[in-house]
């Protein structure tokens, strides 16, 4: 078995590696003298009094989620493995695999998250004296709720100057609307199209617009994820 267990925490790295046991995730070796007093787990030992013998802790599966975010809040990666297939009957050992790596970043409970401040990944790469950096917020995705799109109020004569064209692809198929016309009968498209022409034409831009969420009234589906008011006067 600890053949099988360092073949798993090589493959690891730095992460702590969860190994499973039945209904336990074992730790060994360095990964429990760390774990044990963190979590408050009785440190114990594999073959105890021998020259193989290995410090160990265990956490039981249906706890795991809560020992979890208290090994990725002291700042380590946390290797979970599994095993692949059910206990035969003449078999010591079954097959186990890693089948999921936590990090800080990648945390999505929301028990767990602070909600006061984002939960940001970073990945970075090199290429010759220049870097580029992406970020990503795994446990929001941030976007934009845009509220009462029907009720948008222009200056002037706007509402029958300013107009919206489309074509339909086929001869003679040039359509406009008025911005009166685009109120009644899409409200939304209002909104995303002034957005649209503030970003510039690429890709990302595109990626950006799909963070966009606009509703013609007061009611939006996003309430779960508790939208922070943006106030436009400040």
């Amino acid at each position: 078995m600890l053949e099988q267990y360092w073949a798993l925490k090589r493959e690891a790295g730095d992460a702590l590696l969860l190994y499973r046991l039945g209904d336990f995730y074992e730790m060994f070796f360095e990964d429990a003298t760390y774990a044990a007093p963190l979590l408050g787990l009785v440190l114990t030992a594999r073959h105890k009094d021998s020259d193989v013998e290995a410090p160990m802790c265990g956490i039981p599966q249906h706890a795991l989620e809560s020992y979890l975010a208290r090994l990725v809040a002291s700042g380590r990666k946390v290797a979970i493995s599994e095993q692949t297939e059910a206990p035969a009957k003449g078999r010591a050992l079954v097959s186990r695999k890693i089948v999921r790596i936590v990090t800080p970043g990648t945390i999505v409970d929301p028990e767990r998250l602070d909600a006061r401040r984002p939960n940001e990944m970073a990945a970075v790469t090199w290429q010759g004296d220049g870097a580029a950096v992406s970020t990503l917020d795994l446990s929001t995705g941030d976007f934009v709720v845009v509220v009462n799109a029907e009720k948008i109020v222009v200056t002037g004569n706007k509402l029958d100057q300013k107009r919206y064209y489309r074509h339909s692809g086929y001869p003679g198929g040039l359509k406009s609307r008025t911005l009166r016309e685009q109120l009644d009968r899409r409200p939304t498209e209002v909104i995303r199209t002034a957005v649209k022409g503030m970003l510039p034409r690429n890709r990302l831009a595109r990626q950006q617009l799909t963070k966009l969420k606009v509703y013609a009234g007061p009611e939006h589906p996003h309430g779960p994820q508790n939208p922070q008011p943006l106030n436009l006067e400040q």
